[in-house]
Formats: structure tokens, sequence, C-alpha cells
């Protein structure tokens, strides 16, 4: 049977248990801990969130994969962009470059 990979990725903000090498078709348990002053917001394949829980299954490994643990700082300061584009003779407001507003 094909050993497969599964890494994890993920910064000095939690810790995690799970990632390593596995028999295709196996089921995996991961868990993910934030350390003091970071929460864990969800992990991640591709870019897209599989789940927002702290321990997350995978019933049937298929092929090699990479996971990404996130955490964000608690009580950060966040804030959101929002952009488009647009057309000729139009224009995107507020343009240029905006701090502290």
């Amino acid at each position: 049977m094909p050993m497969l990979m599964y890494r994890f990725i993920l910064q000095d903000t939690g810790k995690y248990e799970g990632a390593g090498t596995y028999n295709k078709g196996t089921k995996v348990e991961l868990r993910a801990q934030a350390y003091d002053g970071y929460e864990f917001t969800g992990w991640t394949i591709n870019s897209q969130v599989v789940s927002r829980d702290a321990k997350y299954t995978i019933n049937e490994i298929k092929s090699d994969i990479n996971v990404v643990a996130n955490f964000k700082k608690k009580n950060a300061t966040t804030y959101k962009l929002v952009s488009g584009i647009t057309n000729a003779g139009g224009s995107i407001i507020p343009s240029g470059r905006l701090f502290g507003s």
C-alpha cells in the first residue's frame, strides 16, 4: 500500500498533533492548540477552510496533502479590504493610501 505524506504549515502561534506519513485510506485525526495570546481560527487546505474546530478528522487519506493550522493574535485589530476593477473612465473610491481613517 502506498505511503502518503501529511504535512502541516504553521507559525509559532500554536501547536498541533497528527502530521506524519500514513497509508492510503487511513483515517487521520488532527488537533490544534493556540499558544497564550493567540486563538485557533481553523484548518485550511489549498486556502479553503475545511474546519473551524480545533479537532479535525479526515476519514480517508487519498493523496499527499498540505494542511494549514491557522491562528490569530487575540484582540488584534483587523481590517476588511474591499477593492474592485473599474472600466475605462471609472474610478475606485477611496483611492490611494489611507492610514488611520
